[in-house]
C-alpha cells in the first residue's frame, strides 16, 4: 500500500522550471503558493546568487503569486530563490516548504543547422556523445549588434 500525504509536499513553487537563457534579454519567472494559506505574495521575496532583488523589479500577479523580472547580463549561472517571510510559527517551523529555487543557465541562442551570427561572442565547446564514439564540435555564438 502506498501513501501520500501533502505535510511533505513545498508550498512554493517557480514557473518556469529550467529555463535557458540569452544574455541580454529580460527573464521573467513567477513564484506562486500552493497547499497553504497560511502566506500571501506580500509575504515573498526573491534572491538571485544570495542578493536580494529590489522590490522595483516584482509584479503581484494575485495574493498566491509573485513575478520578477531579471535583465540577463552575465554568462555565470546562478540560482533564482523564491523565499518567505517567516510570518507565523508554521512558516518558521517549516521553512524548507517555503523556499524554492532554480538555475539560471545562460548562453547565446543559436540553430545547429544555421548558425547565426551576433555581436558579442561566447566560444563554445560542444561534445556529443553518440554511442561509444564521442564527436567535438567547435563553435562561436555571438550577440547581434
Amino acid at each position: 500500500m502506498f501513501c501520500w500525504s501533502s505535510e511533505n509536499d513545498n508550498h512554493l513553487v517557480i514557473a518556469p522550471q529550467s529555463p535557458v537563457l540569452e544574455i541580454g534579454t529580460d527573464f521573467m519567472a513567477t513564484c506562486m503558493i500552493i497547499n497553504t494559506d497560511e502566506v500571501t505574495a506580500d509575504d515573498l521575496y526573491w534572491s538571485l546568487s544570495k542578493t536580494t532583488v529590489p522590490k522595483e523589479q516584482y509584479t503581484k500577479i494575485n495574493t498566491s503569486a509573485l513575478n520578477v523580472t531579471l535583465t540577463i547580463t552575465t554568462e555565470n549561472s546562478e540560482w533564482l530563490l523564491c523565499l518567505c517571510k517567516e510570518v507565523s510559527p508554521y512558516v518558521a517551523l517549516n521553512k524548507g516548504k517555503f523556499i524554492h529555487g532554480i538555475s539560471l543557465t545562460k548562453g547565446c541562442k543559436f540553430l545547429l543547422s544555421q548558425l547565426k551570427t551576433y555581436g558579442r561572442c561566447l566560444n563554445t565547446s560542444v561534445i556529443m556523445f553518440i554511442g561509444l564514439v564521442s564527436i567535438s564540435v567547435n563553435f562561436v555564438c555571438c550577440k547581434h549588434l
